[in-house]
């Protein structure tokens, strides 16, 4: 590792620098060693120009932008690194922050960052590949009326609705016993489309099932081994999700289904 870490640092493809304290400023060096892919590193440098790295991290580039409603920052044990947590209704998710330095800067400056929107991304070491679900005609029509009742329901509820939070339960429940029937019926991933769930004692990891909007395969430069980049929809969320080649069971196609367990990151659009 210690070489990528000198490659990381003569070479880097992006250099961030902002001050953090008088005489004092945080570096962020990244290096992509293939496609989206890379390794950052995060440091100080004084008033001298000497540079000290605290703790490095691989990233994946995330493509899509995601609105959300609330969302928070909250620091890292230990050392520099953040946590974005987005505030949902069903799920906290909470990402890996790979712009720190942005975010470290703001915060000298108390300028509090309010934001709206984020790209999501994910490392994966362990995924296979799902055939889409079969509906019938009525049921896709079902399916998306749900969907629409389900984000109108959810932005009132936003807004202090009463009576929409309400009816949000009750079309939860409905969605349930659908799905629940079914299962029954013909298994568990014949009703599951979409669901993030969280995996382990890492806030950041999770096991999805999603939708694969779109892939592409790009090759890692310093193995020379083939990595996937497939942008998922998960839970009415985007990301982008790498994984080796080697560590993917099954063909990925638009329309199939990537169930696997993810690191998940993020970049705040401060």
């Amino acid at each position: 590792m210690e070489g990528l870490y000198r490659d990381v640092m003569n070479s880097p493809t992006r250099k961030t620098t902002a001050s953090i304290d008088l005489g004092t400023s945080i570096i962020q060096l990244d290096r992509e060693f293939g496609d989206g892919i890379g390794i950052t590193l995060i440091g100080e440098i004084d008033a001298t120009s000497r540079i000290s790295i605290e703790h490095a991290f691989p990233f994946a580039t995330p493509s899509t932008l995601t609105y959300v409603h609330n969302l928070r920052i909250e620091k890292h044990l230990g050392n520099d690194s953040y946590d974005g947590i987005i505030d949902d209704f069903t799920l906290n998710i909470m990402f890996y922050l790979q712009n720190i330095a942005d975010y470290v800067h703001l915060n000298w400056l108390n300028k509090a960052p309010f934001t709206e929107t984020c790209m999501l991304s994910a490392l994966s070491n362990n995924g296979s590949i799902l055939l889409p679900l079969t509906r019938t005609k009525d049921e896709e029509i079902k399916v998306k009326k749900q969907h629409i009742d389900r984000i109108r329901l959810t932005e009132a509820a936003r807004r202090g609705d009463e009576d929409a939070l309400e009816d949000l339960a009750l079309l939860s429940m409905d969605q349930k016993n659908d799905m629940y029937n079914k299962a029954l019926r013909d298994g568990i991933l014949s009703v599951v489309e979409t669901t993030m769930m969280p995996y382990g004692i890492d806030c950041e990891a999770y096991e999805i099932i999603g939708i694969i909007e779109r892939y592409k395969v790009i090759k890692n430069t310093v193995t020379d081994e083939e990595v996937i980049c497939m942008t998922i929809q998960c839970n009415d969320y985007f990301l982008d999700v790498y994984i080796n080649s080697m560590d993917l069971k099954g063909e990925p196609e638009v329309g199939r289904r990537f169930k696997g367990v993810i690191w998940m990151q993020g970049y705040i659009m401060f």
